[in-house]
């Protein structure tokens, strides 16, 4: 079954709504060029307010350990990066944290396949993204299934799609793609930070019926 997760949650309620539906994960971006911003403190109320075996992953670009071991103040057990990390700071974060990494990466070419090899050693998941100018994750736009689809035949990491997402095309993109897990956020709201539940259910519901049906 594929897995899902729902980024840029904000609050307790949308968070505790996502979960019941059907999420596996649930992201708080702590990213402050990002439209769905929230606050560690936010992060841990959120984190603490989800049942159990619901993943919580921290969207984040740190600078250093010391944020990373804010980060794992927060309660949660996934952070993910955005490939602006080098590889021996990656290193570093793996041996001083029993946090999961999953990194993000654009998909702007076929480079892109080569850096996803790159990184797939070092990382537990690779989250493959559209790149917008100015625009941090979120963007509502998809890009090049075909590349995405080789990067899931190439590695042997987990590889969860994002980008452009939403109940009326996650369908196809895992058809197209074959992902181990879909990742919304704009495909899901009313505005950058604001959900829609009846989306976040439509999306959900059509994802874990997938192969059922």
């Amino acid at each position: 079954m594929i897995k899902v997760k729902i980024c840029g949650i904000k609050n307790i309620d949308d968070a505790l709504f996502a979960a019941s539906a059907g999420a596996d994960a649930i992201g708080v971006v702590n990213v402050k060029e990002s439209k769905r911003f929230a606050g560690l403190d936010d992060a841990r109320k959120i984190f603490e307010a989800l049942p159990p075996f619901v993943s919580r992953v921290l969207v984040a670009s740190p600078k250093g350990i010391r944020e990373i071991k804010d980060i794992e103040r927060t309660g949660a057990d996934c952070i993910q990066l955005h490939g602006e990390e080098d590889i021996m700071f990656i290193k570093e974060i793996r041996e001083s944290t029993h946090l999961k990494l999953l990194m993000q990466l654009p998909v702007i070419g076929k480079e892109t396949i080569d850096d996803a090899g790159a990184y797939a050693g070092l990382v537990d998941a690779i989250l493959l993204d559209t790149k917008t100018k100015g625009v941090i994750g979120g963007t509502g736009v998809i890009h090049d299934w075909n590349i995405s689809r080789k990067i899931v035949e190439t590695i042997k990491k987990p590889v969860m799609l994002a980008g452009g997402l939403n109940p009326g095309n996650v369908i196809e993109a895992i058809e197209k793609v074959g992902p181990y897990a879909v990742d919304a956020a704009s495909g899901v709201e009313f505005s950058p930070g604001v959900k829609d539940k009846a989306k976040i259910e439509e999306f959900i519901k059509k994802v874990k019926s997938y192969g059922f049906t």
